[in-house]
């Protein structure tokens, strides 16, 4: 038993170890409110107050920058009191108004408005110059180092003493005279407290007493001699305070105020409003510091009375405190998933503040989360490292460390980028497709577009994507398809068009690839050709252009078996009667099955056209012949016999064209043919008389002489029977 729980205890601290070695996640809080760059856990983070008071403070907040951080470093302690022999040196000016109204009790107008006194008091100057000799008394009794200085002012500041450890018992005040320049006496004090020979731990103060508003202001000016330097104006009506007056006045004492504290004592001051809705008495508590809560006054109302004791409690406010601690030192080491934005290297940022103060000091500094970090919470101090911490010395001289060990977290869950590239083939410039950009939180998944319109290609990758850092790229590969088909279709040539053949299932041809090339020695373009009335058509012809290249779509290769144009057709004129030719040609260079129209030649002498004048013919045979039948023409004549000039027959005989028309001579009689028109021939037989004649006696005439003539008259005798009609 005792194995098992050592067992289990190792396993406990390895599985504790290896998550202390990152960050906590979100899953682990469960918290789906968060946003990336949320800071979550105690924020501010506060160091203990320690016994000097001493606290530091680390605010982070975010800036507009993404996954940037401003961290505040603020310190703070409580002033200290120490006893006399320890305080820092005092530096004091007294700021005496020597204005007219000094020596004044009541003041009347005149009949051009301006002012004059109607109830002098010598004793009012005397007093106040007496409370300011007591000031300078007291403030040496309780602090002897102290160094006093004198300033007075009517129209323009006048340095009276300069800063002295001794009082003010023999210092002349000056006479009273003229308005009120308080800005013009307190510009001596700027001068005399900024003087750089001032220890730099001298606590200073400024002490004014006036019995009335502000009425001048000063100015500088170059002189225009030669020789040279500046010279002081002062502006202003010396009646009353104006704008320029009071702004001018107002803001010398702010600048005195960023350095020293400034007491005034309002001597015996005119009721009313004396500048807008101010009255002299405001004007000279806003030229005093601030009074602090629970702390002392900076503004005395007071009479040539109580002018002596408003200088005593001035002094009872001079408590002289001291910095909870000097020589501070902050140093914030960040946490491990933090780098500086202003490129420090290392995890440390160390300020030289110097004095602990209860103002309080601030620095800041930027900080970032480093790139590629998984979602979770990251401490901003490293709180292994001593987190942040302080170390001083303590107004006792005690050397001191405060250090703050909590964090306050930053949480990282960003919107990460990726860009989906899509490729044809392989990963190249020219298989480039598209691209799909996007953004989510890690681990989200990545969305992949599977449907692209590319034609020849699909998408055939199911892995499943998801972000797993920023600026991430997927490639995605579309590859060619496999699965395509091409089909080979035949026909045969009609007379108008074509008509298929084939059947495609039995001529489809699957498991193609996007692009694969059919060449035309697998094409089978004699498969149907046995089919086909061979004398009529040729071989099978590729009508589609080969090679072919196989598409994304329907893939149709043509096979053609078109009408031979090969054949020949006989035409022929032949007698109707005899059968015989009388003339033919032959057409050559015609199509199978195509039909072609004939005319029937002109009739041949003698013949007449006994068939259609047109005729068409259709190839549909190896021998293709077409016949146009002529007829002889016949001629009909009327014969009438005449024997010695008498009518004695009469009769119709057919002749054909062309053949020879004879008559039959007859015994005794001589034959005389007649042809007429309307085809009428007339033979005319003259009986032949017998006459004895007396054979002369012969002659040197040649007897050849008249067998000539007898075979003329013959011939002549023949040719009338020929002449037709």
């Amino acid at each position: 038993m005792k194995k098992f729980v050592k067992k289990f205890l190792t396993i406990v601290v390895l599985i504790s170890y290896v998550l202390l070695q990152f960050p906590v996640t979100l899953l682990a809080q469960g918290n789906d409110t968060l946003n990336d760059g949320d800071i979550v856990g105690t924020n501010p983070v506060t160091s203990t107050k320690d016994a000097n008071g001493v606290e530091l403070k680390k605010t982070i907040s975010k800036t507009n920058n993404s996954n940037e951080y401003e961290v505040t470093l603020e310190l703070k302690g409580k002033d200290q009191v120490v006893s006399q022999q320890s305080t820092a040196p005092i530096y004091a000016v007294v700021v005496f108004d020597t204005s007219n109204s000094m020596n004044c009790n009541k003041y009347s107008s005149d009949y051009l408005g301006g002012k004059y006194c109607s109830e002098s008091n010598p004793e009012k100057y005397t007093a106040a110059k007496n409370g300011a000799r007591s000031f300078a008394r007291a403030l040496l009794n309780n602090y002897p180092s102290s160094q006093i200085a004198l300033v007075t002012f009517s129209k323009y500041g006048v340095l009276r003493r300069n800063f002295a450890n001794e009082n003010l018992d023999d210092v002349f005040f000056g006479d009273v005279d003229g308005g009120t320049n308080l800005h013009s006496g307190l510009i001596r004090a700027n001068e005399l407290l900024t003087n750089k020979k001032i220890p730099s731990n001298a606590k200073k103060y400024v002490v004014i007493i006036s019995d009335g508003e502000p009425t001048y202001y000063s100015l500088y000016a170059n002189y225009q001699n030669s020789g040279g330097g500046v010279y002081e104006v002062a502006l202003g009506d010396g009646k009353r305070t104006t704008d320029e007056v009071y702004n001018n006045t107002l803001s010398m004492s702010n600048s005195i105020k960023k350095y020293a504290e400034i007491f005034s004592i309002g001597y015996q001051l005119p009721s009313g409003k004396v500048y807008k809705d101010l009255t002299a008495a405001d004007i000279l508590r806003n030229i005093a510091s601030s009074d602090k809560p629970n702390s002392y006054a900076h503004y005395y109302n007071a009479n040539p009375a109580m002018v002596a004791t408003a200088f005593s409690d001035i002094v009872d406010s001079v408590l002289v405190n001291v910095p909870a601690g000097t020589n501070a030192v902050i140093t914030d080491t960040i946490g491990d998933g933090f780098e500086f934005v202003d490129g420090t290297s290392g995890n440390k940022k160390t300020f030289n503040v110097g004095e602990i103060t209860e103002e309080g000091k601030t620095v800041s500094f930027k900080i970032r989360l480093k790139d590629n970090l998984v979602p979770g919470e990251y401490e901003t101090n490293n709180t292994s490292d001593n987190g942040v911490n302080v170390s001083y010395t303590a107004y006792n001289g005690a050397g001191v460390i405060d250090s703050i060990n909590e964090s306050a977290k930053a949480y990282h869950n960003p919107d990460l980028s990726y860009t989906v590239k899509y490729y044809k083939d392989s990963v190249s410039d020219s298989n480039f497709i598209t691209e799909e950009t996007g953004t989510g939180k890690m681990d989200d998944p990545i969305t992949v577009n599977k449907n692209l319109n590319v034609k020849g290609y699909v998408c055939n990758d199911n892995k499943q994507y998801t972000i797993n850092k920023n600026d991430q790229i997927v490639t995605i590969i579309y590859t060619r398809k496999n699965t395509l088909s091409y089909i080979v279709q035949y026909f045969k040539e009609l007379v108008n068009g074509e008509e298929k053949i084939s059947d495609d299932d039995d001529n489809t041809f699957t498991g193609k690839t996007y692009q694969d090339v059919v060449t035309k020695d697998q094409i089978l373009n004699n498969k149907y050709y046995s089919n086909l009335p061979i004398f009529g058509y040729k071989k099978g012809i590729i009508k589609t252009d080969m090679p072919y290249t196989i598409d994304d779509g329907e893939n149709i290769i043509k096979v053609c078996y078109e009408r031979r144009t090969d054949l020949s057709y006989t035409v022929k004129y032949v007698d109707k009667d005899s059968g015989r030719l009388l003339s033919s040609k032959v057409v050559p260079d015609v199509k199978y099955n195509e039909t072609y129209k004939e005319t029937a030649i002109e009739a041949p002498e003698g013949y007449v056209l006994d068939d259609d004048e047109t005729k068409t013919i259709t190839l549909d045979k190896e021998v293709n012949e077409l016949v146009f039948t002529y007829k002889v023409i016949k001629v009909i004549y009327t014969i009438n016999e005449y024997y010695d000039d008498e009518l004695t027959n009469t009769y119709d005989k057919e002749v054909k064209y062309g053949e020879e028309l004879t008559f039959e001579e007859k015994d005794g009689y001589t034959l005389e043919v007649e042809y007429l028109d309307d085809n009428v021939i007339n033979l005319y037989y003259t009986s032949i008389k017998t006459e004895t004649y007396e054979v002369p006696p012969k002659t040197n005439v040649n007897n050849t002489y008249y067998l000539y003539l007898l075979l003329s008259l013959i011939i002549v005798g023949l040719v009338k029977v020929k002449k037709l009609d």
